[in-house]
This record gives C-alpha cells, structure tokens and sequence, in this order.
C-alpha cells in the first residue's frame, strides 16, 4: 500500500544513512499517482465521452490531493526528526546532509513539473472531448427534430442508429451508451453536461505551477491539488531551510546565547591581560558566535555540488518562489523581544512591519539611523559578475534566507538578555562585528542588515551620550518599523541601565 509506504519513510531515521534512505524511497513514491489518475482519465474519456465531467474531476482532484497530503506529513516528520535539539545534525554537521534536503527539493520540483504536464493533458483530452460531444449532440438534435445529419458522418436519424447497430463504429457505440447512461434523459440535460465540459476544457493548462496566474477564467481542474502542493512546497523548502540552519539555531539557543554570564560583566568582572593597555585585543568573538559564523561560511560549499546538475537544479528552481517567506519567523519574534510588538495587534499589520525588517538590509531601517550606502559595500557591486549565472544565484538565495533567519534571530536573543555591563557590551560589539563581517564576506544584498551595526554602537557607547541619542529620537521613529527600531535601542538602554530619556 502506497500510502502507508509514504507514512513509513520518515519512521526511524535517526543518521545520514536513514535519511538517504528515506530521500530514495520518497523519490519512488512521490510520482508514484501520476499513472494512477492518468488511468481514471483515459477510463472517463472512454466511458463517459465527456458526460459528468464535474464528479470526474473532483475525484481525481481527491486522489492527488490526498497523495500529496501524505508526502508533506512524512517530509514534515522527517524534517523535525532530524533537526531536532537533541539530533545527530546538531552535533555532528555534514555537508550531506545539505545535498539530502535538496534532493528533497528536487522531488518537489519533480512532482510539480509532473502535475503541470498531467493538467495541460487533461485540457487537451477535454476540448478535444468537448469538440465531439457537440458534434454528438448536434447529430442527435439533427436526427430528433427529423432533419439531415450536418455533422458529417454517422448514421442519419436516430431510428437507423438503433437499428442499425452493427454498422456503427466502436466510438459511435460508445458515444450512445455514454449519452444513454450518463448524459440524462433530456436535450436540455446534455446540453448543460457540453456547457460544463467546455467550460472546464477552457483553461490554458498551467494552473499547476509554483505561483502561476491563470490565463483564463475557466475554473481550476485540481482546486484541493493545488492548495495541497502549495503545502508541500513550503514544507520541502521549510526542510531545507531546517537543516541548513539546525547549527545556527542550535548556538543560539538561549542557554548558548542570552543566559551567558558574560553579559552582566563589568571591568572588574573578568581578568585581563595586565601587559596590554588596549582592553579591545582581549575581547574576542565569543565561541557560540563563531560557530554560527563558521557554518554559515561552510554552506557555501555545502550548496554548490547540488547545482552542479542543470537538471536537479531546475527541478529545485520550480519551487523556490517565495522562499524567503521560511526566515519570517524569527524577525516576528524579534519584533515581540523588543517590548513594543505588542503595540503592532493586526497580523496584516504585523507582517507588514516583518515585511519592512527583512527586506530593507540597506535601505529603509538604515534611513532611521542615517547611514550612507558605503556602509553596505556588498550592494555596490552586488551581481556584478554572473549576472545570469543559476547556480550563484540558487546559492544565494539559501544563504540569504539562513542569514536572515540568523539575523532575526540574534537580535531577539540579545533582547532577551537580562542585564548587559560595560564588558558585556565589548563582548556583544565584538561578536556582532564577527556576524556582520562574515555576512559582508558572502557578498548578499540586503546583508549585514544594519540593525547588527546598530545595536553593537549602542552596546559600547558612552553612557551619557546613550542616553542622549534616545532622548533625542524621542518620538520621531513613530509607528510600525520605527516603533519597533526605537523599542529595540530602547532595550539596550535599559539593559545598560540607562534611564532618563
């Protein structure tokens, strides 16, 4: 049984060997449906010669969609068991594991192209079904109001086609038993099954696609299809976005990050080299920072052989449309650290503000703290060699998403830090400058977003003049994003104690 084949990949794998199993059974079975429903619609046209075409559809609409329900739950659990705290992932990093949640992509692109090509069929199969269906009805119209037969072909009235069965093709035959059977027993009630046909023959076939438009107003084929693949989508893409930052999220964890002691340090907290006068060649990037920005530079070569094969590549590429979309959630949570996300109570309005964080990395957020373009040097020359080049650009576009997420994610845990002392905040400034070279190493636009410079000024900066800077914003930073910037400077200021503003 397929389905509970589906529901057992994910059972058990606890390595890199069962997910390698697992990602091979799933490419068996993903495409596993397509012969299947293909075989209900060569069954349709033969017997129902376009008649009930509504009740042919809805079944076949059920059969994919449930098919792919099963494929988005088993990825689904596949994905948690392995990106789990507590996994083998975590603590033991390999690139393969990379190259198993693209060939999960793959699989995904795979399907949809499967899917496309099966719906485009199916428009064919019925326009063309809907072109002798009138030709039918007109024929039996001609014969019943005693008239000659204008279709060309055939038997002339309807007496010589019940008595004279013999000498009627196999098609005229099954034509007449498929009218009889299920076209009802007035003219009116198979016209409105032509009418039906024809408008569901209508489409231009490619519903089916990773946020396509329709080119037409005839009705989806597939409506529950098409709802469950953009779950499976997101589910494969949710995947790979797991894996590749399981690392990440693993050091910034809150007993890795925000619960560090080192925070509350103040100059007499922490012994320091007697010999040397300059504080700063004693303050190093912290080992949870340095292991976020290690992976993050280690994905590059991680993501590279997979895009090595134009056409697992491709296939990838059909479902990387709003990918981004899976490093959302830890900005939302930033947004709620910094005190004033609680002001924002419209979802709408919530991701809007989201919206504006993620995708202003050099522009609106840096307006508020009047920055100028040099210091984004990565936007200046950003797609300056392999403007065209597909592998850099998938590349890309995964190492931004991880690198938001990362983003998003320390700045909340560093909302979340309880008290910061003057060597805390030299601390926080030196791994923040580690996180923001690193990010500038990868060459991305929109990174380092300038919310890690800020915040790491504001982690070593005079006390007085802290308190200067808020009081001087005072409201000018207004609603949504500048509420939510000025929340964030506020909690630094109040992590450092300063008050008064």
């Amino acid at each position: 049984d397929v389905t509970n084949d589906v529901q057992s990949v994910s059972q058990s794998v606890q390595d890199l060997d069962g997910l390698q199993d697992a990602v091979s059974r799933l490419e068996a079975l993903a495409p596993f449906v397509i012969p299947v429903v293909e075989g209900a619609r060569s069954r349709f046209q033969l017997l129902n010669c376009g008649y009930q075409i509504t009740q042919t559809l809805s079944t076949i609409d059920k059969i994919l969609s449930d098919h792919i329900a099963e494929l988005y739950i088993a990825i689904g659990t596949l994905s948690a068991t392995m990106t789990s705290s507590t996994s083998v992932i975590t603590q033991s990093f390999d690139d393969l594991y990379v190259q198993c949640s693209l060939d999960i992509l793959k699989i995904a692109g795979g399907f949809v192209q499967s899917l496309r090509g099966f719906e485009c069929q199916t428009h064919d199969q019925l326009r063309s079904m809907g072109v002798g269906l009138r030709a039918s009805l007109a024929q039996m119209a001609a014969a019943d109001d005693g008239g000659t037969n204008g279709g060309g072909g055939g038997a002339s009235s309807a007496s010589d086609l019940n008595n004279s069965v013999d000498s009627l093709s196999m098609v005229e035959v099954g034509t007449l038993l498929a009218r009889e059977v299920c076209g009802g027993k007035t003219r009116e009630q198979r016209q409105e099954h032509l009418a039906t046909l024809q408008r569901f023959a209508g489409g231009d076939g490619r519903a089916i696609q990773q946020g396509g438009n329709r080119a037409s107003s005839s009705p989806e084929l597939f409506p529950h299809t098409r709802e469950e693949l953009k779950k499976l989508i997101t589910t494969c893409q949710t995947f790979v976005f797991d894996v590749c930052s399981s690392v990440p999220n693993h050091w910034l964890s809150p007993s890795n990050m925000s619960e560090l002691k080192i925070w509350r340090a103040e100059d007499n907290e922490e012994q320091s080299s007697s010999n040397n006068n300059n504080d700063s060649y004693s303050v190093l990037p912290q080992v949870y920072i340095t292991q976020v920005g290690e992976h993050i530079l280690a994905l590059v070569q991680a993501l590279e052989p997979f895009t090595s094969s134009p056409e697992a590549l491709m296939l990838a590429n059909e479902v990387m449309e709003d990918v981004k979309d899976v490093a959302i959630q830890p900005w939302k949570d930033f947004v709620v650290s910094t005190g004033v996300g609680g002001n924002v109570t419209s979802p709408i309005a919530l991701e809007e503000v989201v919206s504006s964080l993620i995708n202003s990395g050099s522009g609106e957020v840096a307006e508020w703290f009047h920055d100028d373009d040099d210091k984004h040097p990565a936007d200046d020359d950003d797609d300056e060699e392999g403007e065209d080049d597909g592998e850099a650009t998938f590349c890309n576009e995964w190492l931004g998403v991880v690198g938001s997420a990362v983003t998003g994610r320390l700045l909340e845990r560093i909302m979340r830090i309880q008290k910061l002392g003057k060597r805390g905040g030299e601390h926080l400034n030196a791994d923040l400058n580690y996180i923001l070279n690193v990010l500038t190493a990868l060459g991305l636009s929109d990174h380092p977003h300038p919310l890690l410079q800020r915040i790491g000024e504001l982690a070593i900066m005079d006390k007085l003049e802290l308190r200067d800077v808020i009081r001087a914003s005072g409201e000018g930073y207004g609603d949504g994003l500048g509420a939510i910037i000025r929340g964030a400077e506020v909690r630094i200021a109040t992590l450092r104690g300063v008050s008064g503003y």
